[in-house]
């Protein structure tokens, strides 16, 4: 076994000793003394009244002197020879005599020549080591350039993200403006064509208050003389009567077309939708095909039967039968007529009948 003696370096400071103690300067502690220091060097002169004006700092490194470049190792087995040889195979140092007697077989060389193996070896790792510092070095240079790219990229990036999404924002708000625009024209619109469909009903229900008004008056006139005049003044009147009363129940109330009444609104894809102020025809449906009728004869029923009518002279003609068993009768039409609504009016007699369209 190798032992490997350190021996005790002494250090000496230069111009240390005469500063001892003065103010403003520390005394370091003799027993860890600092690898490196700077102190001022003041001129013996100024040093007892602390004078600095011409002091100048210096690089004081402590030296060493080591006691292995003066003497040279003793073996341990053999204290009277001189290390002197050293084994390849055991890695150390031996005398002549270990050399003889423990490592004749072994690789033996001298000191100078395995020193200069030893430093060329050091060397080697020491370039490798160099070697590996720089790639070190040049790594972290790189790492911290690419930290600065990514820093870059990433606020870049960022800025990106917040423009286009303050473009979106601007874009939503027209659009949105757009549509609040687009709205407030339609509702005025709306507003207008209500507007004009009121009127219109106003203009219709103001008529026909007209009317009924002028019925109710006409009736009433009709039930005084009824209720008051002698049977020869009712038979005098009676023609002028009944064609008054014929007119008056030949009146038909005004009523508005259902386009008036029909308002809706159709959603668009492009934009916000349209008005639509009639309604649409809707897709031509076949017609029902009426079911075929039987030829068989069927029965009729009797709706009603006339007996006794009263002394006057009374008969029925034009007598119709509708195909669900219903009988009309209209007697004497003297007049056809059709409104604008397509209700049916007839004047028959002495009465004036109407057929609504089914």
């Amino acid at each position: 076994m190798m032992v490997v003696v350190v021996p005790q370096a002494s250090v000496t400071w230069r111009g240390w000793s005469d500063y001892r103690g003065t103010a403003g300067f520390r005394t370091p502690s003799p027993a860890v003394p600092p690898a490196h220091a700077s102190r001022p060097v003041v001129p013996k002169p100024c040093a007892p009244v602390g004078c600095c004006k011409n002091a100048g700092f210096v690089w004081e490194w402590p030296v060493y002197k080591s006691k292995l470049r003066e003497e040279v190792p003793k073996c341990d087995e053999h204290p009277d020879q001189n290390l002197n040889v050293y084994c390849n195979s055991c890695e150390q140092v031996i005398c002549t005599t270990c050399s003889v007697l423990d490592h004749e077989k072994h690789s033996l060389t001298g000191l100078p020549e395995a020193v200069e193996k030893c430093k060329k070896k050091v060397t080697e790792m020491v370039q490798k080591s160099e070697k590996r510092k720089t790639e070190l070095s040049t790594t972290i240079e790189e790492m911290s350039k690419s930290r600065k790219d990514l820093d870059t990229m990433f606020a870049y990036t960022q800025k990106k993200i917040s423009k286009k999404a303050q473009q979106e924002i601007t874009k939503l708000k027209q659009e949105v403006a757009k549509i609040k625009k687009e709205e407030q024209k339609l509702l005025k619109e709306t507003s207008t064509i209500y507007k004009d469909k009121l009127k219109a009903f106003e203009a219709v229900q103001a008529t026909n208050r007209k009317e009924l008004t002028q019925t109710e008056h006409k009736l009433e006139e009709v039930n005084q003389l009824m209720n008051q005049a002698s049977c020869y003044e009712i038979l005098e009147l009676q023609q002028k009567l009944l064609h008054n009363l014929s007119e008056l129940s030949g009146k038909q109330p005004q009523q508005v077309p259902d386009r008036l009444t029909f308002m809706d609104f159709e959603e668009g894809d492009r934009s916000l939708g349209r008005l639509i102020l009639e309604e649409e025809p809707k897709a031509a449906e076949k017609p029902t095909p009426r079911p075929p009728r039987s030829c068989v004869k069927e029965k009729w029923e009797l709706k009603s039967e006339a007996t006794n009518i009263g002394v006057t002279q009374t008969y029925i003609s034009h007598v119709a039968a509708l195909f669900n068993n219903k009988i009309l009768g209209c007697g004497y039409p003297r007049g056809i007529t059709f409104t604008s609504s397509g209700d049916l009016v007839v004047a028959a007699g002495e009465s004036v009948q109407v057929y609504h369209r089914v």
